[in-house]
């Protein structure tokens, strides 16, 4: 299913949905064994960050799922949500290498913080990697100078 939105434009239903999967994920890396589940994260956000959340398959099947249901699509602007992809990817590397590496207690400290940002998202709809966007262009904004 190929989006129709333009290209500065994210479905923010299918971004909640993807962050409760973020979550369970999250939960399922620190409560169980199954420290695998970590590159399942990273892959997804390698796809969100560096192609487009449209590619991404947990993305796919959100919005396959939401189009099953009916449910409209509530448009966007994407840019903060492709840095907070971008924030996510970070985390996943980090979280995946320290896994890798031998130190998956080192790494949940790490899982916990993207777990909970994902919890964020979800039940509040509150994006922290897009308010630190939008902050970031609040204060790069107000410090240009003018011209003489």
């Amino acid at each position: 299913m190929e989006c129709s939105c333009p290209e500065n434009k994210v479905n923010a239903r299918v971004a909640r949905l993807n962050a409760l999967v973020v979550f369970v994920l999250g939960l399922i890396y620190i409560l169980t064994p199954y420290g695998w589940v970590c590159y399942i994260l990273l892959v997804d956000f390698f796809i969100k960050a560096v192609f487009h959340p449209r590619y991404s398959p947990i993305s796919r099947l959100n919005a396959w799922l939401l189009d099953l249901f009916e449910e409209e699509p509530r448009w966007i602007f994407a840019p903060p949500k492709l840095f907070a992809a971008k924030v996510g990817l970070a985390f996943a590397i980090i979280i995946s290498v320290l896994y890798a590496g031998g130190h998956p207690r080192s790494s949940d400290t790490f899982a916990a913080i993207l777990t909970l940002f994902a919890f964020l998202e979800f039940a509040f709809e509150f994006c922290m990697g897009c308010w630190v966007y939008e902050l970031y262009y609040k204060i790069a904004g107000s410090g240009k100078t003018e011209e003489k």
